[in-house]
């Protein structure tokens, strides 16, 4: 458990800049500092620092807690009861194979090197009763174990070359535990590799026997996205006129309900307004030709579907793009 930090106490620094180190810690501090103790002699002044900042910290003549002290000290040693070892599951500390594999082998390899990770770890702890029986089941539990061909003694003496005892010692356990670890990441690697190749191998036998039908169900059509306005861009349809060499400002056009007075017209490098409208003729603030035009359409933003959906159903005037800020960045036409 590490000491609060003094962050969040109100600590008076003119107090602590005025405070001065007392005779009796800088004497302990330099004699452990003669002595090459550099450990006690920060120890030593980090207890004089706290006490000054905790005394520093006083709040109506209240102290803050001892939680705030206790740097540089060496810690307790406590002692804790484990639970009993998970071989199949196993813990955050337990042995895992380099490669993620299901197979049956790989999982008995695995779990044996798991055995022997713990037999090590009790081998190493003090000659209890307690501790030489769970250790006796354990080496019960590796000698028959499964996953190693005919039995593991066999396997530790052929493939492995490690001469078998019946009683093995510390150096033993730990050469087998390395060799078992060995062999379980090596197991793991070939059944990842097969099960690359398997797939491999499935998605081409599909592709020449059903036409690529397993490819496309592994692959996912991604969701459009939500479509929330649109960008209507309606062009101007021009009825027949005659047309003066200077242009002219009068536009005869089929569909004048499309273009209200004060509405802004783009074309081709220009842009004008529309300043008046008569029947189905409109005014704009500028003389044009036919070429320009013809280049006009009507560019604003609608939120109704009921304008814009029959589009999707006919192929009408009207051109539509999604805006990117409102439909995930796809542009749509």
């Amino acid at each position: 458990m590490l000491p609060r930090a003094f962050d969040d106490l109100e600590v008076d620094h003119h107090q602590v800049k005025t405070t001065q180190v007392p005779r009796d810690v800088q004497t302990k501090v330099l004699q452990a500092i003669e002595q090459r103790n550099v450990s006690l002699a920060f120890s030593i002044w980090s207890q004089s620092a706290e006490e000054t900042l905790r005394q520093a910290s006083t709040i109506d003549g209240v102290l803050p807690g001892r939680r705030y002290l206790g740097r540089a000290n060496k810690p307790v040693p406590v002692r804790r009861v484990l639970t009993a070892p998970r071989f199949k599951q196993g813990r955050a500390t337990d042995f895992r194979v380099q490669f993620p594999a299901v197979a049956l082998k790989v999982r008995q390899v695995q779990k044996q090197g798991r055995r022997l990770q713990s037999l090590e770890r009790r081998a190493v702890q003090p000659c209890q009763q307690a501790a030489v029986s769970e250790a006796h089941q354990v080496w019960s539990a590796v000698v028959a174990s499964a996953g190693f061909g005919k039995s593991l003694p066999h396997w530790v003496v052929t493939q492995a070359h490690i001469p078998w005892q019946d009683y093995p010692s510390i150096e033993q356990v730990s050469r087998m535990k390395s060799a078992v670890m060995t062999f379980a990441n090596k197991c793991s690697a070939d059944a990842w590799q097969h099960k690359k190749l398997s797939f491999n191998e499935q998605v081409e036998k599909s592709w020449h026997a059903e036409g690529g039908s397993l490819p496309f169900r592994l692959v996912r059509d991604p969701r459009k996205p939500p479509v929330l306005d649109m960008t209507i861009q309606m062009p101007i349809r021009l009825a027949p006129q005659t047309w003066n060499p200077a242009g002219k400002a009068w536009l005869k056009v089929l569909n004048p309900q499309d273009f209200p007075v004060g509405c802004t017209l783009l074309g081709d490098n220009l842009s004008v307004n529309v300043v008046s409208k008569v029947d189905d003729s409109l005014q704009v603030d500028r003389f044009l030709t036919r070429r320009e035009a013809s280049s006009l359409f009507r560019s604003f933003v609608s939120a109704e579907p009921e304008i814009w959906s029959s589009h999707f159903l006919d192929s009408g005037p009207m051109e539509l793009l999604l805006e990117p800020a409102t439909c995930g960045g796809k542009l749509y036409s």
